[in-house]
């Protein structure tokens, strides 16, 4: 419970639909004991739609229900967007969750997390008992947001360490210049050179063939900020040895 939960009415989430059958549907959003949404179990098709407060990669769905005499929700599918239509909306699966037959709070982490998401759909297919009313006494959504996975760098790869790169870039320009010191290998020299820089922008270019389904903004702004940033150091290196060149042999 000490994490931020995005589904709560307490940091502006908002219930924008319901299946007709379902009454109260707005007590999910708050944690009273005393209120909770109450379905009826023969509904054909027994849906929320949620807001949450901020765009997350949810990584942990909780639900219970504390009410006796009523039957228990069995199986539960999620699904995400990014955009809300009333009408007609594109949703994408997340995953089918499967609860046990308990009215205790229940907690179900999602393994594969598809993409950022504000706005989510929980579809009830089945439940447990044959009582008339499937309630819902609670729900939860935990998740990370880009802000919070920028900091935390989950992935380090995909940052380039650019002072490692400039000097090593550097280290090899000076070994194999201190070793081509004459007229006859001028043209190595230019010919080697231009390999460095150019296989020094291909190395920057691979990162983008393995970026996952979604990347982070911060993460992407980022990126491309280190790569432009290296780009420039390396055309301003490859100008300077060209000068220094043309300075020993003119």
């Amino acid at each position: 419970k000490e994490r931020p939960n995005y589904a709560s009415s307490d940091c502006a989430a908002i219930l924008l639909k319901s299946n007709k059958e379902a009454k109260y549907a707005n007590s999910i959003l708050n944690e009273k004991k005393d209120s909770y949404m109450i379905n009826e179990c023969s509904a054909k098709n027994k849906f929320v739609v949620i807001e949450l407060c901020n765009d997350i990669l949810i990584d942990a769905i909780v639900i219970g229900n504390f009410e006796l005499f009523s039957s228990t929700t069995k199986l539960f599918k999620v699904s995400l967007a990014n955009k809300f239509n009333y009408h007609n909306n594109k949703w994408t699966t997340l995953s089918y969750f499967q609860a046990v037959n308990s009215r205790d709070i229940q907690v179900f982490k999602v393994d594969n997390p598809v993409m950022y998401a504000r706005y989510v759909r929980i579809d009830f297919i089945s439940n447990y008992g044959f009582e008339s009313f499937c309630p819902l006494s609670l729900l939860r959504i935990h998740g990370i947001t880009m802000m919070e996975e920028y900091k935390a760098d989950e992935y380090p790869d995909l940052t380039l360490n650019s002072n490692n790169d400039e000097d090593s870039m550097k280290e090899n320009i000076k070994d194999f210049r201190e070793k081509s010191v004459n007229e006859d290998n001028k043209q190595q020299i230019n010919f080697h050179l231009d390999y460095l820089r150019l296989k020094y922008n291909h190395e920057k270019d691979e990162i983008d063939k393995d970026q996952p389904v979604q990347e982070n903004i911060y993460k992407t702004i980022m990126r491309r900020l280190t790569i432009l940033e290296n780009n420039s150091t390396a055309s301003i290196i490859y100008l300077q040895e060209q000068n220094k060149m043309l300075d020993h042999y003119f």
